[in-house]
């Protein structure tokens, strides 16, 4: 016999687990690439937090910005600025992030 509690969490985890569905880097990712396409240079982790919460409007930590943005800069989506500069928020010095160059299509 199965429970309700047993049924109910294998239908929460099909839903998590539903193909196409972002994760909360690509959630990340998306963020940062709509304020670069809006001209935005690079961003600290604390921008990307607030702009973050613009968008999705719930919280999250700086900290959680900051394992996704390793990932993301890890797989060579996001890489570090050459140099520091301060942040908007925290107005401390900060090692900011940008999208990876990407190399134009070639014509066939």
């Amino acid at each position: 016999m199965i429970s309700n509690v047993a049924t109910t969490s294998r239908q929460a985890l099909a839903r998590l687990s539903q193909p196409g569905k972002n994760t909360q880097g690509d959630d990340i990712f998306e963020v940062i690439s709509k304020a670069c396409a809006a001209g935005r240079k690079d961003l600290s982790l604390r921008e990307i937090k607030h702009l973050y919460q613009d968008r999705f409007s719930r919280d999250i930590d700086v900290s959680t910005v900051s394992a996704r943005v390793h990932a993301l800069v890890k797989a060579k989506r996001l890489v570090h600025a050459a140099e520091s500069r301060l942040c908007a928020w925290s107005e401390r010095s900060v090692l900011p992030v940008s999208l990876a160059p990407t190399q134009p299509d070639l014509p066939y």
